[in-house]
């Protein structure tokens, strides 16, 4: 006869009463028992820990050492790669976004369960009718746009193994009223899980963190849900480019970069004026010392364009 299993989270027994083996036949009797564990969500848990399962028996007089079945944790690690190209523009510029999820060169198990949250700066339109999920081995059935944020994921459980990726790409369109040198802001974010559907509540009542693993931090386990990534795709508008440079001077034999005295010297200065807003911009000539401006009645401003249907000033 023996007692129920007793003892806690960590360790139990069976307690034999009055354990007699009075068969006389040639080998042994054995007992065998077989029981389940958990491996729990625990901060302390990391991939490339050794886990050591020991086992003895006990009685009157005596100990029998069973030696140890350990385990080695092992962890799922996805990579994303959230880029943008060209990674630089003006108003109107048209730019594609692309996703890519899969494994990091670290992961030793299969992910579950990825789910993608993509913020995109309001300065951008999206072409929501762009968006294609299917570059990938896994095609998310659950994607779309709210406003400025996208999401993909699965309506069912799924495995991503190691050699698997998910792939998404759109486009969006700066608008006319980014600045120059703005950076616009896109941050994406992905998250898994270590077990193959919703495994969030513990598993057994002698531990409250024999749960799975998530990234999500206000799940069962609280910080130990590390299983996030994030990567940025941000978008810089073009600065403006001034140049000014010596076109002509007075003086017949004049060496460019070198003057004389009392000689006049004619200068340019031009920029390129990306396209967007530009409030408050002034183009200023910085005179050294020495040098003064001549309010001659020669000094002209233009505006340039290379676009057919727009007339250039002189």
């Amino acid at each position: 006869d023996y007692n129920s299993p007793q003892g806690d989270a960590s360790e139990f027994w069976i307690r034999f009463e009055g354990l007699e083996n009075n068969n006389n036949e040639s080998g042994y009797e054995t007992i065998t028992i077989v029981y389940t564990a958990v491996v729990t969500n625990d901060p302390q848990s990391d991939r490339g820990d050794s886990l050591a399962n020991d086992g003895e028996l006990t009685w009157s007089g005596g100990t029998s050492d069973a030696g140890s079945a350990s385990v080695t944790i092992v962890e799922p690690r996805l990579r994303l790669t959230h880029s943008v190209s060209p990674g630089t523009g003006d108003a109107g510029d048209t730019v594609t976004f692309t996703i890519t999820v899969d494994h990091h060169s670290l992961s030793d198990a299969h992910a579950y369960d990825p789910i993608f949250t993509g913020t995109y700066d309001n300065k951008i339109t999206i072409n929501t009718g762009s968006l294609n999920c299917t570059g990938g081995t896994l095609t998310p059935d659950v994607t779309g746009f709210t406003g400025q944020q996208l999401d993909f994921s699965f309506s069912t459980p799924v495995t991503v193994g190691p050699s698997d990726t998910i792939q998404c790409t759109f486009t969006g369109t700066l608008n006319n009223d980014v600045l120059p040198e703005e950076v616009l802001d896109n941050d994406g974010e992905v998250q898994w899980t270590s077990m193959l559907g919703d495994e969030t509540s513990a598993q057994t009542v002698n531990n409250s963190l024999s749960s799975e693993r998530t990234g999500d931090p206000s799940d069962n386990g609280g910080a130990a849900n590390d299983y996030v990534t994030t990567d940025p795709a941000d978008v810089t508008v073009d600065s403006p480019a001034p140049t000014k440079r010596e076109v002509d001077s007075s003086e017949t034999n004049s060496v460019t970069g070198r003057a004389l005295i009392g000689e006049i010297i004619r200068f340019s200065l031009y920029t390129r004026i990306p396209e967007g807003d530009s409030p408050g911009a002034k183009l200023v000539d910085l005179l050294p010392a020495g040098m003064q401006y001549l309010d001659d009645g020669t000094a002209m401003f233009a505006l340039v364009s290379d676009l057919v249907d727009v007339t250039s000033s002189t």
